[in-house]
Formats: C-alpha cells, sequence, structure tokens
C-alpha cells in the first residue's frame, strides 16, 4: 500500500469522533501542555538566571581599595596594563546622587555614559555632548520594589525638557546644583535600573571634582574602579591585578550555584520528559490495541502488516498533531495572560516568557518515531488478536 492512501483511510477513520478518540486527544493535549509548560519554565529560569547574574553593570566593575601611598604604585601598574577589554579606569571616585528632592532624600543615581555600560536608548537621542542627561523610561526615585509599573513616573513626557539635580558637597555639605537636558531615555526593565541616569564623561568628572570630599591622611579608600566590557573578561583582568600584588573587589558570580541550578533545572526536565513520553507511549499503545476490531476488518479486505502500520501510524499522527495544535494554542493564550499580569510589577518586568517551539517540534517528531517502532514491533501480536475477534463475532 502507498503511504498516501495509507494517509487518506487514516484521515478518514479520524472522521469519526467518538467519546474515546475525544478522551484520547484531551489526555494527550494536556500532556503536551505540561511538557510545554516544563520547556517554557526551562527557558525562561535560564533567562532570568543568567540576566540576574550576568547581565549587571555591577558584575563588570573591579574595584581597588587601599591606602593613599599605594596610589602612584598601583596607578604605575594599571597604566601600563594594556588590555582591549578595559574600558575605562576612574580614580578616587564616589558614587554620585543627583537628588531632585534634598528635603526627602528623592533623586537619581548619576552613572558615566561609556560605551558597553550605557543602556540603548529606545526613545529620544543619545548623550553628544555636555548638559545632556538619559534616565529610565519610567522612573522612580524612590524605592520600587513594591511599586506596580504604572506608578512609576513617566519620563519619555520630558524628553527636550531641563531638569534640575542637587548634588551634596563632600566638604561643605551645601548642595550644588545641576541642570541637565534630558535627550533620551532607555527600558530600564532587563537591569532593574529604575533610577539610573547618565551623563557625559566631563560633566560626571566636574561634579566629581566639585563634590569630592577632601582625603585626609593616609587612609583605606577606593582608589580606582576598573570597567571591563563583558563580564567573561573579568575574571583575566582581575588575576592580572592580583598577580601584580594589588587587591581588588569584585562583585562575584556564584559560577557554581548558578551551574548547580541549571543543571537541576535540566535534570528535573529530563526526568519528567522521560516519565511523559513513558505515560503517552503507553497511551498510545492501548490505543491501537482496542482498535481489534478495525484492524481484523482491514486484514479480512487483505491489508497486510506492513499496510496496518502505516494507517495506525497515521491515525495517531492525525491525533497527535491536534492534541499538539491544542496545546501550543492553550500555550500562547496562557503565556499572554501572565505575561499582562507580571508586567504591572516592576520586580517581574524583566521576565521574558520563552516558548521553545523548536524543542516542542523535535520532541513531537521523537516521540513519533517511538510510537512507529512501538507499533511495527507489536502489529504481529495485535493482529492475531484482532483475527481471534472477528472470528468470535
Amino acid at each position: 500500500m502507498k503511504t498516501k492512501d495509507a494517509f487518506k483511510i487514516a484521515l478518514l477513520n479520524s472522521r469519526r469522533i467518538s467519546v474515546k478518540r475525544k478522551i484520547f486527544i484531551v489526555i494527550t493535549s494536556l500532556c503536551f501542555l505540561l511538557l510545554s509548560f516544563l520547556f517554557c519554565f526551562y527557558k525562561t529560569f535560564k533567562d532570568v538566571v543568567n540576566s540576574i547574574s550576568y547581565g549587571q553593570n555591577e558584575s563588570k566593575i573591579i574595584s581597588v581599595y587601599e591606602k593613599t601611598d599605594k596610589y602612584d604604585e598601583y596607578k604605575k601598574k594599571i597604566d601600563g596594563y594594556k588590555n582591549k577589554n578595559i574600558v575605562y579606569v576612574s580614580e578616587f571616585e564616589n558614587s554620585l546622587y543627583g537628588y531632585r528632592d534634598l528635603d526627602n532624600n528623592l533623586g537619581f543615581n548619576i552613572l558615566r555614559d561609556m560605551k558597553y555600560y550605557t543602556p540603548k536608548v529606545t526613545k529620544g537621542s543619545t548623550i553628544k555632548t555636555i548638559g545632556q542627561i538619559i534616565c529610565p523610561e519610567r522612573a522612580s526615585d524612590r524605592n520600587f520594589d513594591d511599586l506596580k509599573y504604572e506608578e512609576l513616573e513617566d519620563l519619555t513626557k520630558m524628553i527636550g525638557k531641563n531638569v534640575t539635580l542637587y548634588f551634596k558637597d563632600g566638604n561643605t555639605k551645601e548642595k550644588v546644583a545641576k541642570t541637565f537636558k534630558l535627550v533620551g531615555t532607555y527600558n530600564a526593565d532587563y537591569s532593574y535600573s529604575y533610577n539610573d541616569c547618565y551623563i557625559s564623561s566631563v560633566d560626571y568628572d566636574n561634579i566629581q571634582n566639585e563634590t569630592k570630599e577632601e582625603i585626609k591622611g593616609d587612609l583605606v579608600v577606593k582608589l580606582f574602579d576598573i570597567y571591563v566590557n563583558k563580564y567573561k573578561n573579568v575574571k583575566e583582568v582581575n588575576d592580572y591585578l592580583n598577580s601584580q600584588g594589588i587587591i581588588t573587589s569584585v562583585s562575584e558570580v556564584d559560577d557554581a550555584f548558578v551551574n548547580y541550578s541549571l543543571f537541576l533545572s535540566i535534570l528535573l526536565l529530563v526526568i519528567m520528559i522521560i516519565v511523559l513520553t513513558i505515560i503517552l507511549s503507553k497511551f498510545f499503545k492501548s490505543y491501537y490495541q482496542e482498535e481489534n476490531y478495525n484492524i481484523a476488518l482491514y486484514k479480512a479486505l487483505g491489508f497486510n502488516d506492513k499496510s496496518l502500520v502505516k494507517i495506525l501510524f497515521f491515525e495517531l499522527e492525525i491525533i497527535m498533531f491536534i492534541a499538539m495544535i491544542l496545546a501550543i494554542i492553550s500555550l500562547i493564550i496562557l503565556s499572554i495572560a501572565v505575561r499582562i499580569y507580571l508586567k504591572q510589577f516592576v520586580s517581574f518586568r524583566a521576565v521574558r516568557i520563552a516558548i521553545p517551539f523548536m524543542a516542542f517540534i523535535l520532541y513531537y517528531v521523537i516521540i513519533s518515531l517511538i510510537n512507529h517502532s512501538l507499533i511495527k514491533s507489536d502489529i504481529k501480536n495485535v493482529s492475531k488478536y484482532s483475527v481471534k475477534v472477528l472470528s468470535e463475532l
């Protein structure tokens, strides 16, 4: 029998929407849906772990804390280290905080505009000259952990307008006012930096010089911050500095914990895939074993075992395909609903619900091959039993 003829027969049989077929489709759809959730959970978990662990700017900065008498020695060693992965080296810099409301301690973290660190501008333009600033699309000048996204201030409406920030003088404690033009905004969901704004290096250095507290005596201070382009290059730079006797401070990522978490999630995914595969295979096997009457009729009409394998295989494939489509549609609807719900919360804005269609299709192919193998190996026993059933009618 030709393959297309077997498919036509299977297609005709599939039009018989019996209660058993409906139950079979529903159970298969639920299994596929559960499997989809597992794939989604693993992919989403992996993306979130990598984002939190390796996607933050803090993990790319190497700080050097030491007494001031070490400055000249360390500077000579750092300046002599020509590494293309080093973006910038700052000296004696403290964190800058620009207050919009000094009395209520409300404001923004002010950072230096530099390649590999400044986020991509989504609205407006990048910083091109002094006196310009870029901030998040939605911002909070206070603790935002429990805020909903709609409660954040929409700074896109302020593009082109001036923003006045106040900085505390480290020596006199007086406030120093600086006015910037907001030229662009960026999406802060990925980095959770809803109160980080960026200004030019010239502006940043000027404010540091005007507000920096005078160092008196031989104190332990932050001598340098070494900015590295990517997290994967931090170890190389840090190892060199350590080899030169420079003690460093790095916001280290616990790679062992990250790898363990990902390994555990993969292990659970594999176990669940195996369990679901066994359940589906047994369910499929029970399906065609119960088709004794139809198989007996096919045998009486002269169909051989090879033809029966094709017909039964295509019947299961059609049912599996319907079940898979239903599962995918359900998954898409659920993922959209969950995404809409989570996006209202600041803490979950960066979560991307990933639907790994390729993994899903690959699993579908694998389970199809398993079904074909099971039918082929079991068809003789089923055929013998079906003939016996027909003779008893």
